[in-house]
């Protein structure tokens, strides 16, 4: 009963309209959602370091698609893929890594993190003592032709120079 919205404000190619306002019609809304437990299963991989070993960086990517972030998670997951794969050429013709690569597929990103909150709340001594850093690929292509970077003040200097030499 409202005033029509504009086509894009709707689902494409469905052919239905939004609109918004009052229309004096009700909607009766029944929510099935169900709360059993389940199991969530996060994949590691690790490429071990020659100088550091027990230092640790680490690459994450989301692997669910159950959400809207299906793919943002499908490209994290490609990438993770790829890079893991490329390190393992190289050290097969000899690249030696300074320090552990942890390959991270986490399950459950869609329902907050809950892979990674896991491992993180398992883990703290570890990760406060063996962690240098972590990479995160989820959302890491966006279809722009612009380079955004989100990390710990202390590493833009590191950042700067690294892209001034690119």
């Amino acid at each position: 009963g409202g005033p029509r919205a504009p086509a894009h404000w709707g689902p494409p190619g469905r052919g239905l309209r939004y609109r918004p306002g009052p229309g004096g019609r009700r909607l009766r809304l029944s929510v099935a959602s169900g709360m059993a437990p389940g199991t969530l299963t996060s994949v590691f991989g690790a490429l071990e370091g020659r100088l550091e070993p027990d230092c640790y960086i680490i690459v994450g990517a989301q692997r669910d698609s159950l959400g809207p972030g299906a793919a943002a998670s499908g490209v994290g997951t490609a990438l993770l893929l790829e890079l893991a794969h490329l390190f393992a050429a190289m050290g097969r013709d000899g690249f030696q890594l300074r320090r552990t690569l942890l390959f991270v597929s986490w399950d459950g990103g869609e329902f907050g993190h809950l892979g990674a909150t896991e491992w993180l709340e398992g883990y703290p001594d570890l990760l406060h003592t063996k962690a240098a850093a972590y990479i995160s690929l989820d959302q890491a292509v966006l279809g722009d032709d612009r380079l955004v970077a989100k990390t710990s003040p202390t590493l833009v200097n590191l950042i700067e120079s690294a892209l001034s030499q690119v």
